[in-house]
C-alpha cells in the first residue's frame, strides 16, 4: 500500500472543522489545494465548519441533535470547560449555583417529567456525545468520496488533533479521552497508524505561509526567508493563542522554529457574546432580562452554558451584527429583535423601541473591549520575546474565525503599524487550523506533532486516609494511636489511569503526596506499595480486592483468581536513617503519645512506550524506586 489517509480535526469552542487527503507515503511538500475539507453536514447543510452545538432536548427520533440540527435548547462552548478551572473558579461556580436555585419550584420540575440529563453530566461526556456523532457523519462522506469501503477500510490512516497551544497538559488528556471514547480509535478506523497531537498555531502558521506567499519566486524571496520572523496570533471561539516563529529554511519544505514561550488566553469570539449577553442584561433590566432563556455563564447550572430558543434567536442576529461591523455603525445593521415575550416591549428610557433595540458604536467597543484588548496584549508580549532575543518580528499573521471580524483586523492593523509590523490575514482564515494540520502531516522537515497512545494500565499508591463511614468498609477502619483519629488502611489513590494520554515527546508525570507517624523507638523502616492494575474495568478503591499480584520484587499473594493476573504489588521499602533532622517534625495530640512525622512525595513518570519509573522521597532526600 503506498497510499495513506491523514484526517484532521479541529474541535472548536463555536465550531468544529474536519479536513482529510489521500497522500503517497513519500510526498514530503504540502500543497493546500489538495487537502479536502469537508463542507457538508446533516441535513445536507453546507459550511466550512460545523457548530460545535449539542442538544439534549427530546425529538422524534428519541435521539439527540448537534451541529446545524439543533434547534431546542443547547449546550455551547464546552470546550472551555476541559481546560480544567481553578479551586476558586469551582467554588465560585457552586455558589452560582446554590444562588441560581434558591427559586427552584420542585413541583414544577416534576410536572415536566425532571430535569434534563445534560446538567449532570461531565463535560467530557458531553464532548464525547458531540464526537461520536461528527466521527460517524465524516467517516461516511469520507467513504463516499472514496466510493469505495474496502479502500477506505485497508488504508493506513493519521488521526490529527489540534488543541491551543497553551492548554495544560490535564486539558490535552480529557481531549485525547473524548475523542477515544467517541470512536477515533482502531474499531471505527481500521489500519489505524497513529493519532497526532498538533497545536492550533502550528497548523495555522503553515497554512499561513503557504497562502500569503506570492507564486512568482523572486516575490517569494522577498516575502519571507531564512531569519525572518513572524508572530501566529490563532484567533478562535474560546482561545487566542500567540506563538513566535523564525523561519529556518523556506526550500524545498518549511522549517520553522519557535522563538519564545507560546501564550494563550481565553478571550476568543464566545467571549464578546458573553459581553453581549451582559450588555443586554444592563440594557433591558433584570426583570425583562429574566423573561429570556438563558442560563447566562455566570449562572449556568454545572457551569454548562445553556441557550433555549429566545437567546438563541437574539444570539443569531448579534452574530450576524457584530460579523458586519468594521468600526463604524450602518444604519439598519445594528437592530436587534426582541422575541417572545418581549416584542412589545417599549421603554424609551433604556433604548428599547417597541420590541427593537440598537447598538451605538460605543457599545459595539465596549463589547469587543475585553477580547480586543487582551488579544492585543498576547500579540505584544510574542513582540517582546523575539526582541529580546535581539530578533525583529517582520509579519503578524492573524488566522481563527475571530480573526474574520473586519472590526478585529482593524484594531490590529493600527498597532502593528505604530510598530512598523505589518498584520496579513490569509484567505479563509477559519479554516487555517485544520486544513494545515493536514498539511504539517506532509511537510518533511516542520515538526510533525507528537504521537498520541492510551495509558494500558492505572497505576496507583497504597495508603492510610481519614474514615469516612460513606466511603469505606468496616473492616478497612482502625484507630490511629498517634493522634485517635480513625482511619482507613490499604486505600489506593490512582495517579494516572487506563485510557489517559501520552504522548511521545515528554513523559506523563504525576505525584501524590501522604505522611508517616510513628514512635520515637521505631525502627524508621517502611515498605509503601504501588499498585498497577490492567483490568478492563473501573479500579477499585482499596487493596482488599485485589485478586492476585506479581512483582519483579519477591510476590505478596492476597486473594487467588485465575492464572492472568490483574494486578500487580511492588514494594518501595525505605529506611529513614538518612533523612535529614529538619525534615522529621515532634508533634503530640491531645491525650496521646508523642510521636514523629515525616512527609513523604510520590512522584510517578510514565512514557509513551509503557514503561514507568516510581519515587518515594521526604524532603530533598530521595528514599526508593523502582521501574514498573
Amino acid at each position: 500500500m503506498t497510499n495513506r489517509l491523514v484526517i484532521a480535526v479541529d474541535y472548536g469552542t463555536t465550531f468544529t472543522g474536519v479536513a482529510w487527503q489521500v497522500v503517497p507515503y513519500n510526498q514530503i511538500d504540502a500543497d493546500l489545494k489538495d487537502v479536502k475539507l469537508q463542507k457538508l453536514w446533516p441535513g445536507d447543510k453546507p459550511g466550512d465548519k460545523v457548530p460545535s452545538v449539542i442538544s439534549y432536548s427530546p425529538t422524534a427520533e428519541h435521539n439527540y441533535n448537534w451541529g446545524f440540527d439543533v434547534t431546542g435548547q443547547s449546550l455551547r462552548w464546552t470546550k472551555l470547560q476541559l481546560d480544567q478551572a481553578s479551586r476558586k473558579q469551582e467554588l465560585q461556580w457552586i455558589l452560582d449555583a446554590l444562588i441560581g436555585m434558591k427559586d427552584l419550584d420542585m413541583d414544577e420540575v416534576r410536572m415536566e417529567h425532571g430535569l434534563p440529563s445534560y446538567p449532570a453530566k461531565d463535560p467530557v461526556d458531553i464532548v464525547t456525545d458531540y464526537l461520536i456523532k461528527l466521527r460517524a457523519h465524516i467517516k461516511e462522506k469520507i467513504i463516499e468520496e472514496m466510493t469505495d469501503r474496502r479502500t477506505f477500510e485497508e488504508m493506513p490512516k493519521e488521526i490529527v488533533i489540534t488543541v491551543p497551544a497553551a492548554w495544560s497538559d490535564s486539558a490535552k488528556n480529557l481531549t485525547f479521552r473524548a475523542f477515544t471514547q467517541a470512536g477515533f480509535t482502531e474499531r471505527y478506523f481500521r489500519n489505524l497508524k497513529g493519532m497526532l497531537l498538533i497545536t492550533e498555531p502550528a497548523a495555522a502558521a503553515l497554512y499561513s505561509i503557504k497562502k500569503l506567499t506570492p507564486k512568482d519566486e523572486y516575490e517569494a524571496e522577498d516575502f519571507i526567508g531564512p531569519g525572518d520572523c513572524f508572530v501566529q496570533a490563532d484567533m478562535g471561539g474560546g482561545t487566542v493563542d500567540c506563538v513566535s516563529y523564525e523561519v529556518q529554511k523556506s526550500k524545498p519544505s518549511l522549517v520553522l522554529k519557535e522563538v519564545g514561550v507560546a501564550t494563550g488566553a481565553q478571550c476568543g469570539a464566545t467571549f464578546i457574546d458573553r459581553e453581549f449577553i451582559k450588555w443586554l442584561k444592563r440594557k433591558l433590566g433584570e426583570a425583562n432580562f429574566d423573561q429570556l432563556d438563558v442560563e447566562n455563564p455566570e449562572d449556568a447550572v454545572g457551569s454548562h452554558t445553556v441557550f433555549g430558543p429566545s437567546m438563541k434567536f437574539l444570539m443569531d442576529q448579534f452574530v450576524n451584527r457584530k460579523e458586519r461591523y468594521t468600526g463604524k455603525v450602518v444604519p439598519g445593521q445594528n437592530i436587534i429583535d426582541l422575541p417572545a415575550p418581549l416584542v412589545d416591549l417599549h421603554d424609551p428610557e433604556r433604548g428599547v423601541d417597541n420590541g427593537q433595540i440598537s447598538l451605538s458604536d460605543k457599545d459595539f467597543r465596549e463589547i469587543y473591549h475585553f477580547s480586543l484588548d487582551k488579544t492585543t496584549r498576547l500579540v505584544a508580549s510574542q513582540i517582546q520575546q523575539v526582541e529580546h532575543v535581539r530578533k525583529r518580528v517582520r509579519y503578524v499573521f492573524l488566522s481563527g474565525g475571530f480573526a474574520e471580524s473586519k472590526y478585529v483586523q482593524r484594531a490590529l492593523k493600527d498597532f502593528g503599524r505604530h510598530r512598523n509590523i505589518t498584520v496579513l490575514v490569509p484567505e479563509k482564515p477559519v479554516t487555517a487550523v485544520v486544513i494545515g494540520a493536514v498539511a504539517v502531516r506532509l511537510e518533511e522537515e516542520v515538526e510533525h506533532g507528537v504521537y498520541m497512545t492510551p495509558c494500558k494500565k492505572n497505576y496507583g499508591i497504597c495508603i492510610s486516609e481519614p474514615y469516612s463511614t460513606y466511603r469505606h468498609s468496616e473492616m478497612d477502619g482502625y484507630k490511629d494511636p498517634f493522634d485517635g483519629q480513625w482511619k482507613a488502611k490499604n486505600q489506593i489513590v490512582w495517579m494516572i489511569k487506563k485510557g489517559d494520554l501520552l504522548q511521545s515527546n515528554q513523559p506523563t508525570q504525576a505525584s501524590t503526596h501522604f505522611q508517616r507517624k510513628f514512635s520515637l523507638n521505631d525502627t524508621r523502616e517502611f515498605t509503601t506499595d504501588f499498585v498497577t492494575y490492567k483490568g478492563n474495568d473501573p479500579p477499585p478503591e482499596t487493596l482488599d480486592k485485589m485478586p492476585i499480584c506479581k512483582s519483579s520484587q519477591p510476590p505478596r499473594i492476597l486473594l487467588h483468581s485465575p492464572p492472568i493476573a490483574k494486578y500487580q504489588i511492588t514494594p518501595l521499602r525505605y529506611n529513614l536513617k538518612a533523612v535529614p533532622s529538619r525534615s522529621i517534625t515532634s508533634v503530640r495530640i491531645k491525650d496521646c503519645p508523642w510521636s514523629l512525622c515525616a512527609y513523604f512525595k510520590v512522584n510517578f513518570l510514565l512514557h509513551s512506550s509503557q514503561k514507568g519509573l516510581v519515587s518515594i522521597s521526604c524532603g530533598p532526600t530521595e528514599l526508593a524506586s523502582a521501574h514498573v
